[in-house]
This record gives structure tokens, sequence and C-alpha cells, in this order.
């Protein structure tokens, strides 16, 4: 009897260590997609006439200081002094550069692209005690519609392809994740442009369900006395934020328009930079976890978010793991990240008491 028990407790350690071995293996090759790129919030793109070195070393502050406003969030980082000596200093931080041509080239034949090294970038930031936002962005759709005659017109990616080649630029510039619709007869059937000019809402997130996206943005141009006008509705967690603006072509409108959404956006989600023993713990309580791979994905998601400084296993059950989370900032940071990706969802049929604790489920499960 007690062979056969040693047996049983042999076998059981067995599948345990290779259940861990397993995991560990699931961890070190893990990969888990985000709204937006994590390498691409430290690449900078600057138009430049040649591929000289001379040309190259001119605009290589221009690029850090693109990446450092997309990083934080805040246009007026670069204007800080510490910030502007760091800038004299661009080339020490560059990891790697390449060309490509431009498809409208004018003065400048060709686009600059520079990745910079994301610890010096952050660096930089949390010496100046500014906020670092990470690649968990919401992704914005855009409808846009056109009010300048008396037959107000849907502006498609295929119909003006201006407009939303400044809306794509603008947003990359600032690391706002965007979706362009199709506007084919699916969208046509659903929505008209009087509807985004009167805001009809029921019509507006009907068209958009077909489309990947955390919040929808609709923006009316109009055009008056010879300048242009634009009103940007953003819809984004239950919330909505209105603001107009004015200029002379429709670039700037566009441009002015998704600097303040970058702006509002940043001021939400970006996480000012603490140290660890100023942070706040927190247990996490993620049901739907049944397998390596669901463990696998569920430990590296918490561990990128932006406001996450570590991750650790409390207890593991069958169905569903207990994390112990250390984050910067406040929770509010942390459940507002984690709405935005969709891969988690909030767990309301399980009650606790407990205040630190987070429950949620995985999507998928």
């Amino acid at each position: 009897m007690t062979n056969q028990q040693d047996l049983v407790s042999l076998e059981r350690r067995v599948v345990k260590i290779s259940k861990i071995l397993l995991l560990l293996m699931c961890i070190v090759f893990a990969k888990v997609c985000f709204a937006i790129d994590d390498n691409m919030l430290y690449t900078a793109f600057i138009p430049v006439s040649s591929q000289s070195s001379n040309d190259r070393a001119q605009v290589l502050p221009q690029a850090l200081a693109q990446v450092l406003i997309k990083v934080s969030g805040n246009r007026s980082v670069t204007s800080l002094p510490r910030v502007q000596d760091e800038l004299s200093n661009a080339t020490q931080l560059v990891q790697a550069y390449r060309y490509q041509k431009r498809a409208t080239s004018g003065d400048h034949a060709y686009e600059l692209i520079v990745d910079f090294d994301k610890n010096s970038v952050d660096r930089i930031l949390k010496t100046n005690h500014q906020a670092i936002w990470g690649n968990d962005r919401p992704q914005l759709l855009f409808w846009v519609a056109e009010q300048e005659s008396d037959q107000p017109a849907l502006l498609g990616n295929d119909i003006d392809t201006h407009i939303f080649d400044v809306i794509k630029t603008t947003a990359q510039l600032r690391g706002i994740p965007i979706t362009s619709p199709l506007y084919d007869l699916n969208d046509l059937s659903e929505l008209s442009a009087q509807d985004i000019i009167k805001q009809n809402e029921p019509n507006i997130l009907s068209a958009s369900q077909r489309y990947p996206h955390n919040g929808v943005v609709t923006l009316v141009l109009l055009k008056n006395d010879g300048r242009w006008h634009g009103k940007f509705v953003l819809d984004i967690n239950g919330s909505q934020i209105q603001f107009s603006k004015s200029g002379d072509t429709t670039t700037k409108v566009i441009n002015a328009g998704i600097n303040q959404l970058a702006d509002d956006l940043a001021a939400q989600y970006s996480v000012l930079a603490i140290n660890h023993e100023t942070g706040h713990t927190y247990q996490i309580e993620i049901y739907g976890v049944k397998s390596a791979d669901d463990f696998m994905k569920v430990n590296q998601y918490l561990k990128h978010l932006t406001s996450v400084q570590s991750v650790t296993v409390q207890q593991v059950y069958p169905d569903h793991v207990i994390f112990s989370i250390q984050i910067s900032g406040d929770k509010q940071l942390l459940t507002q990240a984690i709405a935005i990706d969709n891969v988690l969802l909030p767990e309301t049929s399980i009650n606790t008491n407990n205040t630190e604790m987070l429950v949620y489920r995985v999507k998928s499960a």
C-alpha cells in the first residue's frame, strides 16, 4: 500500500513539474498583440532632402522631440530646459535608422525613419517627472462628413484620400492607432452624412460594430467665409468629448483636432513614473484561465500594461489564477487600460468584499 501511495505521489509531482515547465516555456516564447506596436512609439518619421549624414544630423533633435512627445503624450515636454539639453545629444540615443522614398516628394524626396533606445527615452521622461503613455492606447474609428454644400457627403478613404492621409499621418506622429471605414454598401446602408452631422448615435454605433475599435470619432467639416471649421466628437468608454477647431485649410483643422484628441487621451491614460516604493499593490483574480496558453497570454498581458510595475502569481486554481500586481498611479488607471484592450472583461458574478481585489474573466473563455 505504501509503495502504491509513493507511486501516486511521484506521478503527481511529475505532472506538476511538467505543467510548470510548460508554463515557463510558454512565457518565454509568448507574444501578445496590443493596440499599437511598442517599437513604433520610439520611432520617428522625418522628411529629408537627401540621405547625407549632414541632413540626418540636422534633423535628429527633431526626431527625438517627436518621440518624446509621442511617448509622454505632452506636446510641451520639449520646452523643459533639461529635455532641450538631451535633444542636442540625440545622436547618442539612436539605435537604428533607414530611409524610404516618399510618394509625394517635393523638396523632401526621402523619409528618414529613426529608432531610438527605449530605456534612454524613458529615462529622460522619468528624470523630468513626465508621464509615460505605453502601447495600451485606444484604437479610434473615424467617420468624416463634409457640409460644404447643400448636399452633405460622407468622406471615405477612397473618396478623399487627402483627408484620411492627414488623419493617418497626424495620428501616427502622436501614436494613436486608427481605423478608417470601408464606406462600402454595408456602411452606406446604415449611415449617412446627416447621421454624422446630427449625431445620430444609434446609427453611428451600429455602423461601427463591424470594425475593430475602442472609441468612435466623428468629424464634420464645414467651409464658411473662406475658413474651414471642424467639429470633433469622441465616444469612448461610455463618455463623450466634443470640441471644434478652425483653420485656413482642412489639414490645419485635422492636425489641431487630432492633437487635442491625443492630449485628452494622454491625460486620461498616461502614467506618471514613480518609485516602486510608492506604488500600490492589488490582487487581480482572473477566471477562464484553463490552459498553459491562457496563463501565458494573461501573464504577459498584465506585465505589458503601462501602469504595471511587477506581476507575481499568488495562487493557481483549475479555472482561475490570482495575481499580485504593483502599479504606478491609482486603480482607475489600471482598469481604464484593461478596458481599452478588451482582453479581460469584468466578472460581475463573483462577489468579493476585498477592496484590493479586482475580478476579471478572459474574454475568449
